[in-house]
């Protein structure tokens, strides 16, 4: 908690140094994926299953300061060979706290909350993330690649063992066609958590494919 609280401190000082009186900007964006998630339990497969989801994210800019929201769900159906064959659907949602210093690189931090829902229980994960992703253009073309790296700063779940480390990663590439505010991304994106028991680990995977407009 420690670590949360002077993360948010050092990015709400650096924001409102960074802050100008400029007309902010907005964006919006729809966003599907084909999910895959995994659970082991002492190695071996706990589960595993997939499915499309689809969401929505909107954001607004000032100068270098950006404020986003993001909301997704589907529903998740048991792989060939899972241990566990119970559907379930899959809910998320993220809002960011987000500073540019530089036109390649943005940080943020924020919550972000995903659950998973099935018969009459509910699986919750409540984590706060920082986030840094550097984004540039691909010389000669209107393609610009992007790779962005996450770290929980604190996580909860309600599993009888607590979480000892939450990461992951996503990587991809943005085509804007001249002349156009709307862009196309297509990305991949994984994250992983461990439980504090070093037996139990959960893994979420995804191919994500998105149509904008605005800022990306």
């Amino acid at each position: 908690m420690k670590t949360l609280v002077v993360a948010v401190a050092g990015l709400t000082v650096l924001t409102a140094g960074l802050a100008a009186q400029q007309r902010p900007r907005g964006r919006a964006f729809a966003d599907g994926a084909l999910v895959r998630y995994g659970s082991k339990l002492g190695g071996a497969d706990a589960g595993s299953f997939g499915g499309p989801t689809f969401g929505v994210q909107a954001g607004v800019s000032l100068d270098k300061v950006t404020l986003s929201a993001t909301y997704l769900e589907g529903r998740l159906e048991p792989r060939s060979g899972s241990t566990d064959t119970v559907p379930r659907d899959l809910v998320e949602a993220r809002l960011l706290l987000g500073v540019q210093p530089v036109p390649w690189l943005t940080l943020g931090v924020g919550p972000h909350v995903r659950a998973f829902v099935f018969d009459t229980t509910t699986v919750r994960w409540v984590m706060w993330q920082a986030r840094a992703r550097v984004q540039g253009a691909l010389p000669s073309t209107r393609l610009e690649t992007y790779v962005e790296l996450w770290y929980a700063l604190s996580a909860k779940v309600n599993l009888p063992e607590p979480i000892d480390h939450m990461q992951g990663g996503e990587a991809g590439v943005v085509l804007r066609p001249r002349g156009s505010a709307v862009w196309f991304r297509l990305g991949y994106r994984v994250d992983g958590a461990q439980l504090a028991s070093g037996g139990r680990s959960e893994s979420v995977e995804a191919v994500s494919f998105a149509l904008g407009i605005g800022g990306r």
